[in-house]
């Protein structure tokens, strides 16, 4: 009995963690990606991938985007992009996340981890976040 109610107390205690973690749904990234498909000029593909590091509990956003077109931009060119990013996924995928990254890459197949060419840039969520609060 004891064992029974040790269990339960624990699903309840794992519940209400649930609760104030916001869980990122597939059809939320698939939104996020048709929002930001238009962002980068000549963009031939478009994948975003959450991931939880369960020790910290921070929650990181990759967004991975082929362009041959926008692999050689200036770098402030493609700062900005990713702050507009950050922007469109905190309104999409909501203010759980704690951290983002914009990757372009020449390599317009599916990525399972980081592309080798990839060319990264900074959401700057923490700052975006604090902005939309001052708001």
């Amino acid at each position: 009995m004891k064992v029974v109610l040790a269990g339960l107390f624990l699903v309840a205690l794992i519940s209400a963690g649930c609760e104030e973690q916001q869980m990122i749904t597939m059809a939320q990234l698939q939104d996020y990606q048709d929002s930001v498909s238009g962002l980068i000029p000549g963009a031939l593909s478009v994948q975003a991938r959450t991931k939880r590091d369960f020790n910290s509990e921070k929650v990181t956003l990759k967004l991975i985007i082929g362009s041959n077109e926008y692999y050689d931009a200036n770098p402030d060119s493609k700062q900005s992009a990713a702050i507009k990013a950050g922007e469109i996924a905190l309104r999409v995928l909501g203010k759980g996340l704690d951290d983002g990254v914009l990757i372009i890459t020449r390599d317009i197949r599916e990525h399972k981890d980081e592309p080798t060419d990839g060319r990264r840039s900074d959401m700057k969520i923490d700052s975006l976040k604090q902005t939309l609060v001052a708001q």
